[in-house]
């Protein structure tokens, strides 16, 4: 468990407003095979600040840096419930992938979203390690 965990401390976001913290993003890179996949775990603004922009910014400043590690893609997974965050996605051009049925522990549906990045130049994944 501890490595599964520490894997996710790879790209994390923090949003401060003073000394207060009030929203991060958890991310990873997975390799496979030849390609690399961003994942996003968690994203979490504190109640008091949202409708802010804080969640759009975070996930922006994860995409990008999840696009400097030479990815392909982006998946996560929301709550089909989670308007909020669903919509938030798709407005930053995520894609509903796969629905996921059952997939919490409260037994709610989750969709699977999934950007794949534009202008990805191909032969830095192909030949990164030349």
């Amino acid at each position: 468990l501890g490595k599964a965990v520490s894997n996710f401390f790879q790209l994390t976001m923090q949003a401060s407003i003073g000394e207060e913290l009030v929203g991060c993003v958890i991310c990873k890179i997975d390799e496979q095979k030849l390609l690399r996949r961003g994942y996003i775990g968690m994203l979490a603004v504190k109640p008091a600040h949202r409708k802010r922009g804080i969640a759009k910014k975070l996930v922006k400043l994860a995409m990008e840096a999840i696009q400097q590690h030479a990815c392909t893609e982006i998946v996560l997974d929301a709550e089909v419930s989670n308007l909020a965050a669903v919509n938030l996605y798709t407005s930053l051009g995520f894609f509903k992938d796969k629905l996921l049925e059952k997939y919490y522990l409260n037994s709610g549906d989750a969709w699977r979203l999934r950007y794949w990045f534009p202008s990805l130049d191909y032969t830095k994944l192909l030949y990164s390690d030349i």
